[in-house]
């Protein structure tokens, strides 16, 4: 057995809340240590052979025992290590889509086993590139024989199913202000009732949460052995139920966890017009069926980066992810995390990665106004890489939104290890067509001074009519 020490330890701040164990980074490896109440449970977990079942069907990363020892806790786990962390609040619709049918895979493959998961948010889900994974083993419990009710059924209605509900009816904006609200944003049942039934709105608040509880009741109700239901609810409340209980019992063993399976995949997430919803399609980087039709520009910035022999790096405002899929088709890029701030174009390049690639990890988000809950790392310390690219988007942050130029380079710079590849714009917000008014300060010097305050420049080269690229490495 390896002592591992308690000052070479760096824990998972994420992991707080798990009563099972700590998952921590040590030496470069990730890895979850079990308190000593927890190890036989975790060990006849092991055994059942859900989590090899699990990890086959490529929805859990690898775990493995190990010969570890940590002081406090009685066993060490190894984790599969997913490189780049994203938050449900960072998913495109299909992302969510896709993250919920996960959880409910895993239920429906758990319940074989006699087990499921005790939560339903998506907060036990990350993506490995384009494949979302169940990470949380400690989530896993196991249930008595016969007993069908999820315990996370809820809160995956709250989490899941409302917000996709919303975004697939056209409110992506509503939908995404749910999943942005706290570590767990969880929509009231009420709110729900209210969003979908106007008529609802006009009740009283007590009385619009009892209906709203309504078919959650009927569910456990139907759910329980029914000698249970007097014993669960006194009185004349259980004795009713206990009467209906008959007209609400449905197949216990499967229909629940596919039914809702059935409802979460009939899902579409309505397009709506965006302003870089489609924009590699409209510039012609990409055609309808999504191929690659790579820029002599895109050839000569994906040139550079093979020359300085960068490994992984991260693109803002990346729209659909044109050139984040060029680099990885013709250069040693390993990682890519490709970001922008509308879910649409984020949502068109997680659709064209396809299901199963590990390479490119798609987000949304906006660099200079991301969201910050204090229960999450800010994106800059979980995107971090050897490169950052940032090409055609300083104009608009500058002269559109406003921005100071030390802010926008300063937010930048905190994306990477070593290299940024900058454009500037000297014709402004030239579409091609007419030539905008620029400001008389807005000038290459400018711009060059500015980025000469924050790195080191390596590379300064005009590509285009309206694209000087500055290549720079941290000082």
């Amino acid at each position: 057995m390896t002592e591992i020490l308690r000052q070479e330890v760096k824990f998972i701040t994420d992991s707080l809340a798990d009563e099972v164990g700590r998952v921590f980074l040590w030496q470069g490896r990730l890895l979850r240590a079990v308190r000593y109440d927890h190890v036989d449970a975790v060990n006849e977990l092991l055994a059942s052979g859900l989590m090899q079942t699990l990890v086959a069907e490529g929805l859990c990363p690898g775990t493995a025992m190990t010969e570890l020892q940590l002081a406090g806790f009685g066993l060490v786990l190894e984790h599969e290590r997913i490189p780049v962390i994203t938050y449900p609040y960072e998913w495109s619709f299909s992302m969510l889509k896709d993250a919920a049918i996960v959880m409910l895979r895993v239920n429906q493959i758990a319940r074989d086993f006699g087990y499921q998961t005790k939560d339903g948010h998506g907060y036990n889900i990350l993506f490995h590139g384009s494949r979302p994974v169940f990470i949380d083993l400690g989530s896993l419990i196991k249930v008595p024989a016969g007993y069908t009710e999820w315990q996370g059924y809820e809160e995956f209605l709250r989490f899941f199913y409302y917000p996709l509900k919303l975004w697939s009816d056209g409110n992506a904006f509503l939908a995404r202000r749910v999943l942005s609200g706290a570590m767990q944003p969880l929509m009231p049942h009420e709110s729900y009732l209210a969003y979908r039934i106007p008529l609802a709105r006009h009740l009283n608040g007590r009385l619009r949460l009892r209906l709203a509880r309504l078919p959650l009741l009927l569910k456990r109700v139907s759910s329980i052995p029914k000698e249970e239901v007097k014993r669960l609810w006194p009185g004349r409340k259980g004795a009713l139920l206990y009467w209906l209980r008959p007209l609400f019992v449905i197949d216990r063993k499967r229909s629940d966890l596919f039914a809702l399976m059935k409802k979460v995949q009939r899902m579409k997430g309505e397009e709506q017009q965006s302003m870089w919803g489609s924009y590699h399609l409209q510039s012609g980087l990409v055609d309808e069926s999504g191929a690659l039709r790579p820029s002599a520009r895109f050839k000569r910035i994906a040139e550079l980066i093979d020359h300085f022999e960068i490994k992984d790096v991260i693109e803002l405002a990346g729209n659909q992810g044109a050139f984040a899929r060029y680099l990885l088709s013709t250069t040693r890029v390993q990682s890519i995390v490709c970001t922008d701030y509308d879910a649409n174009a984020i949502d068109r390049l997680y659709r064209a990665l396809g299901f199963d690639q590990h390479a490119v990890t798609p987000a949304v988000l906006n660099f200079m106004s991301p969201i910050l809950l204090a229960e999450t790392q800010p994106p800059h310390q979980r995107m971090k890489a050897d490169a950052v690219i940032a090409l055609a988007v300083t104009h608009h942050l500058i002269l559109t939104q406003q921005f100071l130029i030390d802010k926008i380079l300063s937010t930048i710079c905190q994306y990477t290890e070593k290299y940024l590849f900058i454009e500037f714009m000297p014709l402004g917000l030239y579409s091609g067509r007419s030539e905008p008014i620029i400001p008389a300060w807005y000038r290459l010097e400018w711009f060059r001074d500015a980025c000469l305050r924050h790195f080191q420049i390596v590379i300064e080269e005009q590509l285009e009519e309206n694209r000087i690229l500055f290549v720079g490495r941290l000082n």
